[in-house]
């Protein structure tokens, strides 16, 4: 079977060889395999369908982009005509999406630049979401992502290219995160949902806000729900759903102007969520550094229930995701609160400092570190003066070694 994914055969390694070559030869090669795609794209043999799909997909990474760029507007409507197309075969469907979400990744500041291609374009990916078949959907919503992070953004934006498309797009990825049958390990619809969901928020502009707050409030919502444990019949779906959810949350506040109470609540649960499972988790450390940030020094009165859970994280070395994800909610928290961070600096600066100082672990971590030592020396100078000496010894070491190497 050609089209097994997990199987390394003779078409995925030939479409790796178009891939490799259009990434350094010249456009001699690029023509060639342009005249081949041509000549069998629309063919009613669907093995040379696939064939000229799947090359047209490899070269789409070409150095010669300039040489593309007609032939990828010019197609797109094909390309989405097969997908459409019920008489398909899903492997012409897959193909095609990848295409898709490959022109997405490649050329998606082109169709930024010319609205009504990008309107063709958004609106067929979004109105497609519950259409196919969970590879093809996936491909898609990794689609949203590649093309909506050419985006411009700049804080307090007013409007942009993808204001109109806000409500209807959160609309229709809020619903297929939480369909049944969403979350799977393989095509994981419910992800890529999510995914796309952070992606267009972190670039709402102004003109969305009442269409993000309603959205934000329905997230909260549905995370609350996940706090039943009887909502989900598997503990690993619940454990998934809640770090995706958290996830997305974390974009929303970015983004939207959220107030003291719903983050409020919003942190209580989250400490809920540690509770139950008596442990943190990557996604929870960092949404709660982001709420600490938006509410700034505000964020005092909440952080001795979190402390407990911050140290835990910190001292999880060997899980370095982990542990690089309470680092940088540390530095959020610092920033948020400022002076009021001096209370903790007994319990927190230390295992920071022992970051830095601990051979064994994972050098990834270090710089991440020097970044919460940073923030505290521009936000808590007088709190940080007893820890000076030590510091100042420990980033004498850190040159000391970047030298040598």
């Amino acid at each position: 079977n050609v089209y097994n994914n997990d199987e390394w055969t003779l078409d995925k390694s030939s479409t790796t060889l178009i891939t490799q070559f259009s990434t350094c030869c010249g456009t001699d090669y690029l023509k060639m395999v342009i005249e081949y795609i041509g000549n069998n794209i629309q063919s009613e043999n669907q093995d040379l369908k696939h064939s000229a799909l799947g090359a047209f997909s490899c070269i789409l990474e070409t150095i010669h982009r300039n040489n593309l760029i007609d032939i990828v507007k010019k197609s797109l409507d094909l390309v989405i005509t097969t997908i459409d197309n019920p008489q398909s075969p899903e492997h012409i469907k897959d193909i095609s999406a990848s295409v898709i979400e490959r022109i997405c990744e490649f050329y998606g500041d082109e169709f930024i630049k010319d609205i009504p291609q990008f309107q063709k374009l958004y609106t067929f990916i979004v109105s497609s979401l519950t259409k196919h078949s969970r590879k093809v959907v996936v491909r898609l919503c990794n689609s949203i992502h590649n093309l909506v992070k050419f985006i411009y953004w700049e804080e307090n934006q007013t409007t942009n290219i993808l204001s109109a498309y806000m409500k209807g797009s959160l609309t229709q990825l809020i619903s297929l995160a939480f369909a049944k049958g969403s979350y799977n390990t393989e095509n994981n619809v419910a992800l890529s949902s999510f995914f796309a969901i952070g992606s267009i928020v972190e670039r709402a502009a102004k003109d969305t806000q009442i269409v993000l707050l309603e959205a934000f409030n329905n997230l909260i919502n549905a995370f609350e729900s996940t706090l039943v444990a009887s909502t989900f019949q598997d503990e690993n779906i619940r454990s998934s759903y809640q770090s995706y959810i958290a996830s997305s949350l974390t974009s929303f506040i970015i983004t939207t102007d959220c107030d003291e109470k719903i983050l409020t609540k919003l942190y209580n649960q989250m400490i809920v969520s540690f509770q139950q499972k008596q442990s943190v988790y990557d996604e929870g450390i960092l949404l709660i550094g982001s709420i600490a940030l938006h509410l700034g020094e505000k964020f005092n009165n909440l952080m001795p229930s979190f402390t407990p859970f911050l140290i835990a994280a910190l001292k999880s070395t060997k899980d370095t995701s982990l542990c690089k994800s309470a680092i940088h909610c540390t530095s959020d928290i610092v920033q948020g609160l400022k002076t009021y961070f001096g209370q903790y600096i007994n319990d927190l600066l230390p295992l920071i400092m022992f970051v830095l100082s601990d051979n064994e672990i994972d050098k990834i971590l270090k710089p991440h570190a020097f970044n919460v030592l940073s923030d505290l020396f521009y936000c808590s100078t007088n709190e940080v003066a007893p820890f000076f000496n030590n510091i100042m010894q420990l980033i004498g070491t850190a040159l000391e070694a970047a030298m040598m190497t």
